[in-house]
């Protein structure tokens, strides 16, 4: 006697990450072969590979569809402006048409408002400490339970700008003490002035990004800033990537323990 088992199903499963309700709806149909296809939103595509292979972990066969959708807790803070020079010169161009070409007017606001360009919308930005918040996410990390985040100097330098070496002459003794007090397993650098401070003074983040160093028992690597990810966005595919090895690293040493 054999177990069949369809291959047919939906499914679907909501939660709520840092302030933002994640959808994931899943559907599959018989096939002969594993076919899925991944639809994210533009900010997290970067993410499609990592969800085909935990499909394919999961499922050997079947046609399947994975939509996933965020919504914001602060969508009301979206702000949409009506572009009113667009609409009049749509609006003229149309009653124009209907002139020249002896059509029936039937200019509605459900018709001009399909037209290009005539709304403009405007989201909140994400900021570095959010990024940084969905980052530890990814490797199941959080700042309130299982991580320590500690900076290279203890005040923000004028107007943002990269800390001087005399600035983090004078911090380092406090850096190195918060690290004998934590002893942590795993040091993970964000962005080159914390890589060439703590692990080469020639770290070059756009080569070694992702590579791992032992120095006196403790795992060290470096990834981009939150800043440089929210400024080239193009980063983040390799971004993921290293958060991907960081979660792997900290199963294997158990650091997260």
């Amino acid at each position: 006697m054999s177990l069949v088992k369809s291959m047919t199903g939906y499914g679907r499963a909501v939660e709520t990450v840092n302030g933002r309700e994640f959808t994931v709806e899943l559907r599959s149909v018989n096939n002969r072969y594993l076919d899925c296809t991944v639809k994210l939103p533009r900010s997290l595509s970067f993410g499609e590979d990592a969800v085909k292979q935990a499909v394919k972990n999961a499922i050997s066969r079947g046609k399947v569809d994975v939509f996933l959708s965020v919504r914001s807790e602060g969508a009301a803070d979206v702000k949409v402006t009506l572009n009113e020079s667009m609409v009049a010169g749509y609006l003229a161009a149309m009653k124009q048409m209907a002139e020249n070409f002896d059509v029936k007017e039937d200019i509605s606001v459900s018709l001009l408002s399909r037209m290009p360009d005539v709304f403009t919308v405007e989201k909140p930005e994400v900021d570095e400490q959010q990024l940084l918040d969905d980052m530890l996410c990814i490797i199941d990390l959080s700042r309130q339970t299982n991580c320590y985040i500690a900076n290279i100097v203890k005040c923000r330098p004028p107007h943002n700008r990269d800390p001087l070496e005399t600035e983090q002459d004078a911090c380092i003794g406090y850096l190195r003490n918060q690290v004998a007090l934590v002893k942590p397993k795993i040091i993970v650098c964000l962005g080159r002035i914390a890589a060439k401070r703590l692990i080469d003074a020639d770290y070059r983040i756009t080569r070694q990004h992702g590579q791992w160093v032992e120095r006196n028992g403790v795992w060290m690597t470096a990834i981009y800033h939150p800043s440089a990810l929210l400024r080239d966005v193009s980063k983040r595919p390799e971004t993921f990537d290293d958060l991907l090895a960081i979660r792997a690293k900290i199963r294997e040493i158990g650091a997260n323990m």
